[in-house]
């Protein structure tokens, strides 16, 4: 018995050593609906990437277009070349396509020409381009609870990133950058703040650059730039965290007040401009703050963006503060890593340094991870790096553009074509008997375009009490060009006739309507 036990022992560690467990990767594009598929297989030692996505293609019902070359000129076709997969088709100008990857990096050699080493991670990546595949990465990371990334820094900075979307012609999935929002609205604490200065800041940047209105946000009448402005330091600058102010909350509460289009404020005479003038380095460098003798480039970089969005004249401040950022970028355009590289473009885009700027988007070009990520040597792919890289991609400068009416309210305006819009529809019932299933639906633009109730959709309530206030929020998807004049129709079981609301031109990402019930007793 002995003897047979070492046997089999011996049989199942030589079966062991004859295979490797490869993890294989399918990311489709976001508009194909189609999930993501995330699989570990075990494959012979000797065998290569392709037959570990055909392996998980097999046990998950994937269709391959598969194309096969003879590269070597022996006569056999041996290499495969990935045309589609589940009909999502390499486009025929080669804009969008399946790139392979191993561990996150864009492979050099093809599907068939790589053995997978054990616990390699092997991917098909759809790409669609730098800034769609970035924005397609922050968005298939939202949480539920809207949240992106690890931390409220990295979530306001890929909401930002999010609104960008439109301009870039990504079409997100339903409700993503209200559903982001919602998460600040949420954390927001009682005195109008969503934490420190610098987490209110960016709170305020992220919210108002995608749509949202300062006063909408308010608590008890009182702004979040309200609520910053009294948190402002004798010196002029503002803190996170510490006793003193420092450069990074100060620059970003620069950028805060910019977006909002409020002046920027005083104390004992001291303006957060004066602040980070008086705490630049000789060499035109800046530190964390005063105590701070060593430049660093994020908060150099962050200090040039402030002061430009502050509209501070090019004087010799900031020429020395560009010189030395200057300096501190490589022959290919690199600034130290993904993250500072991202935020010097802007630095520099800011200023009109356009030469410099265009060097840093050739080096954020080939350090854009394979699922479309963006990171740095200590976290490979992360939301704040790839989220400033969006930025710096799409050539935008803070403050952030955004149209004053979306998520505005009742005014009109405009949302590009394939973007989901958000009607808010107002209920009030303002006579005195219970309205019973009470049923909002859109009228003015195709049924098709609507999401129901089980998509995301409130757009039925069982009842509503009077003096009751209800809030509908139906999502529509804007598949066609034009202009649309939307209002919502309300129905009830207690209600002889609907009600309609008012109108508005469907121009607008976020459009609020209002109808009110008036039942008689």
């Amino acid at each position: 018995m002995k003897k047979v036990f070492l046997l089999f022992c011996v049989i199942f560690l030589l079966g062991a050593a004859y295979g490797k467990d490869v993890t294989v990767l399918y990311n489709f594009p976001m508009e194909s609906g189609i999930t993501d598929v995330s699989e570990t297989v075990t494959i012979m030692e000797d065998a290569n990437a392709f037959s570990a996505f055909v392996a998980v293609a097999n046990q998950k019902s994937l269709g391959l277009d598969l194309q096969f070359f003879d590269f070597d000129g022996d006569g056999l076709k041996e290499a495969a070349f990935v045309n589609g997969v589940d009909g999502i088709r390499t486009s025929d100008d080669f804009s969008s396509y399946w790139q392979f990857s191993v561990n996150n990096a864009p492979a050099i050699v093809g599907i068939s020409d790589y053995t997978p080493l054990d616990s390699d991670t092997v991917s098909l990546d759809y790409k669609e381009g730098k800034i769609e595949d970035a924005i397609e990465w922050l968005s298939d990371r939202q949480k539920e609870n809207g949240e992106i990334g690890s931390n409220d820094f990295q979530s306001a900075f890929a909401l930002m990133a999010l609104g960008i979307s439109a301009d870039s012609n990504v079409v997100l999935p339903q409700a993503v950058i209200a559903k982001a929002q919602d998460y600040f609205i949420e954390k927001q604490e009682s005195d109008a703040s969503f934490g420190d200065g610098l987490q209110t800041a960016l709170a305020v940047i992220a919210l108002i650059s995608t749509g949202r209105k300062l006063e909408s946000f308010s608590v008890s009448g009182k702004t979040s730039i309200e609520k910053l402005a009294e948190t402002q330091q004798e010196d002029g600058g503002f803190k996170s965290g510490t006793p003193s102010s420092d450069v990074d909350t100060t620059s970003w509460v620069i950028v805060a007040f910019s977006q909002a289009g409020e002046e920027l404020p005083e104390k004992q005479g001291n303006s957060p401009i004066d602040y980070l003038l008086s705490v630049q380095q000789p060499g035109g460098s800046f530190g964390y703050n005063a105590y701070d003798s060593a430049g660093s480039v994020d908060f150099t970089e962050e200090a040039i963006i402030a002061l430009a969005a502050a509209k501070h004249a090019r004087d010799e401040a900031i020429e020395n503060a560009i010189a030395w950022l200057s300096l501190q970028q490589d022959e290919e355009g690199c600034i130290v890593d993904g993250f500072r590289t991202a935020l010097g473009g802007i630095a520099f885009s800011e200023w009109n340094e356009t030469e410099k700027a265009e060097k840093t988007i050739e080096c954020l070009n080939g350090l854009q991870n394979g699922d479309g990520s963006f990171g740095r040597k200590t976290n490979k792919s992360n939301a704040v790096d790839t989220a400033i890289s969006v930025i710096a991609l799409s050539g935008k400068t803070f403050p952030l553009s955004s149209d004053e009416n979306w998520g505005s309210g009742s005014n009109d305006g405009f949302a590009g074509l394939n973007s989901v819009a958000k009607f808010i529809v107002e209920i009030e019932n303002t006579g005195n008997v219970k309205a019973q299933n009470v049923k909002v639906a859109l009228e003015g633009i195709p049924s098709s375009w609507v999401y129901s109730s089980s998509e995301g959709s409130i757009d039925f309530f069982e009842s509503v009490l009077p003096g009751e206030k209800v809030v509908a929020e139906i999502f529509a998807r804007l598949e066609g060009a034009g202009t649309f004049s939307v209002k919502a129709i309300v129905s009830s079981d207690t209600m002889l006739n609907e009600i309609e609301s008012n109108k508005v031109e469907l121009k607008v990402e976020e459009a609020a309507l209002n109808a009110k019930l008036s039942l008689g007793s």
